[in-house]
C-alpha cells in the first residue's frame, strides 16, 4: 500500500507471507517507509542555495527458506550398486524438522539535499542490520550417530553508511555538459552470538590450504586464521639462530572484509556525443593468496630477485622487510644472515601471503554518437538512433604495494568458487569485454 499526502508526505507498506516445503512453518515479513519533503511543506526555505530536501526512514523483515531435505533425516541412494542390488545411504548430518526462516531485520534512515537548483545533489543513508537465525550445519560429536547439526545459530549485526555526490560541473544547453557521481559505502559487523546451547564460539566460513575464514562470538566476520609471525609485545619479529622469521599458529593473520568501496563516474556529453568512464576503488579486504606462497617458495615470483637479492647473504630487516624490526632469541638487533632461498622457501608462515586487496580499476567506459535523423527519418516509428562503443573491466590500474604479484584481487580462482571469500589460488586475470552497441528509441 502507498499513501501520499499533498506531495510531500508519503508511506509504503508491503506485508507478505511465504510458505516452503523446505520448512514447517511459513513465514511473515513486512516492511514500512516513511519520508517527508520539507522543501514542499514550506516552500519558502527554497532558495538559490537550497533547491531540494527530503528526510526518510525504512523499516523491513526478509524471511529465507533453505534447501531441500534440510528438515528430516532421509535416507539417499547410492550412485553404484552392489551385485545389481541398489544401496541406500543416511547422511551424517542431523536436521532438525522445526526449523526456522532465517530473519534479516533492518532498519535505515537518510536524507536527499539539492542544492544550486540541484546541480549538487547528495543522498546519504545509515543503516542497521541483523541477520539472525541463520541455517547453518556445526560440528558434533560422532558418538551421537552423526558428526554434523543442521540448526539455526547466529546473530550477526551489521552497520554502516551509504553515500552518493553528484554534480553538474559544466550545465551548458548547446556546449559541453559534464556530470559527476562519486559513491562510497562502509560496512561494519560483528557476530553477536553463535550457538549458545552447544557452546558454539567460533564457526568455520570457508577454508583453503589449512587456513580458515571464521565467524567467531564478539569479533567482526571474516578473520583469516593461521600461522602468523611470532611478535614481542612492542611488535618486532623474532628470529631463529638461521635468521628466519619464528611463527605462532592460530593468529588472526587479517580479515577479508573491506574498510570502505568508492566510485567516481564521469559523463560527457557535447551536441551528439556522449562520453564517460567510471573508476572502482576499493580500500582493505585482505587475501591469502595460494599463487604467491607457490610462486616465492619455486623462485618464481619476482620480488625473489629482486635488487640482487639472490646474489649475496641477506639480513631480515635490511636487505627484505625492510619496513619491520627483528630481534634475536636473546632480545638483540638481528645480523644473523642467511640466503635468499631459504628465506622464500619458508612458507611455514601464512601471514608472508596475505595480501591487501585494495585496488583502483577502470570498470567501464563508453562512447556514444546519436546519428543524424535524416539516416533514418523514412522508416516509421523510430524517434531516435545511436552507435556506442562500450567497454567494461578496461584496466586494473593500482593494487597495494603488498600485492607484489599484481593478482587480482576480484579474481580468487578456484577457491573463491568451492571454499568461500578471502581466498586466492591459481587465478587468471578477468578478461576485458569491448563491443559495439547500436540503439533505436521507438
Amino acid at each position: 500500500a502507498s499513501i501520499g499526502w499533498r506531495d510531500q508526505l508519503y508511506m509504503d507498506m508491503t506485508a507478505r507471507n511465504d510458505w516452503s516445503s523446505t520448512l514447517t512453518k511459513s513465514f511473515f515479513y513486512p516492511s514500512m517507509s516513511l519520508s517527508w519533503i520539507p522543501t514542499a511543506s514550506f516552500t519558502g526555505i527554497k532558495n538559490d542555495v537550497l533547491s531540494f530536501l527530503k528526510f526518510r526512514i525504512n523499516v523491513a523483515e526478509v524471511g529465507n527458506a533453505t534447501t531441500p531435505y534440510s528438515n528430516g533425516n532421509y535416507y539417499y541412494a547410492q550412485n553404484n550398486a552392489f551385485k545389481d542390488i541398489a544401496q541406500m545411504y543416511k547422511s551424517m548430518t542431523y536436521a532438525l524438522r522445526d526449523l526456522k526462516p532465517e530473519s534479516i531485520f533492518t532498519w535505515e534512515t537518510g536524507a536527499e539535499i539539492g542544492l544550486f537548483k540541484d546541480r549538487l545533489h547528495a543522498d546519504i543513508t545509515y543503516y542497521h542490520k541483523n541477520a539472525k537465525d541463520q541455517l547453518i550445519s556445526v560440528n558434533t560429536s560422532n558418538t551421537v550417530g552423526f558428526t554434523r547439526l543442521f540448526l539455526n545459530a547466529g546473530n550477526i549485526e551489521s552497520k554502516g553508511v551509504e553515500l552518493q555526490l553528484r554534480g553538474d560541473i559544466l550545465r551548458r544547453e548547446n556546449g559541453l555538459n559534464w556530470t559527476a557521481t562519486v559513491n562510497f559505502s562502509k560496512d561494519r559487523n560483528k557476530v553477536l552470538e553463535l550457538y549458545p546451547k552447544l557452546d558454539l564460539k567460533d564457526y568455520q566460513i570457508g577454508w583453503t590450504w589449512g587456513i580458515p575464514t571464521m565467524a567467531s562470538e564478539g569479533e567482526p566476520w571474516g578473520a583469516l586464521i593461521g600461522n602468523g609471525y611470532d611478535r614481542t609485545t612492542d611488535g618486532a619479529i623474532k628470529v631463529t639462530g638461521d635468521g628466519l622469521p619464528m611463527s605462532k599458529p592460530g593468529q588472526v593473520i587479517d580479515n577479508i572484509v573491506p574498510d570502505y568501496m568508492a566510485s567516481l563516474r564521469n559523463d560527457f556529453k557535447y551536441r551528439d556525443f556522449s562520453f564517460g568512464f567510471m573508476l572502482d576503488f576499493r580500500k582493505g579486504g585482505d587475501i591469502w593468496s595460494q599463487t604467491m606462497s607457490h610462486a616465492y617458495a619455486t623462485g618464481i615470483a619476482e620480488i625473489t630477485a629482486a635488487n640482487g637479492v639472490r646474489e649475496h647473504a641477506i639480513v631480515a630487516g635490511r636487505d627484505v622487510m625492510k619496513d619491520e624490526r627483528f630481534i634475536t632469541e636473546d632480545g638483540k638487533a638481528n645480523t644473523i644472515e642467511t640466503n635468499a632461498q631459504d628465506w622464500f622457501k619458508n612458507g611455514d608462515i601464512d601471514e608472508a601471503f596475505v595480501f591487501d586487496g585494495s585496488f583502483l580499476k577502470l570498470r567501464e567506459a563508453y562512447l556514444t554518437y546519436n546519428l543524424p535523423q535524416h539516416l533514418y527519418n523514412k522508416i516509421k516509428g523510430i524517434k531516435r538512433a545511436s552507435v556506442s562503443l562500450i567497454g567494461s573491466n578496461l584496466a586494473l590500474i593500482w593494487v597495494h604495494k603488498s600485492n607484489t604479484m599484481r593478482l587480482d584481487p576480484e579474481s580468487g580462482g578456484v577457491s573463491s568458487d568451492s571454499r568461500g571469500l578471502g581466498f586466492e589460488q591459481a587465478s587468471v586475470p578477468n578478461s576485458r569485454s569491448i563491443g559495439l552497441k547500436v540503439g533505436f528509441t521507438f
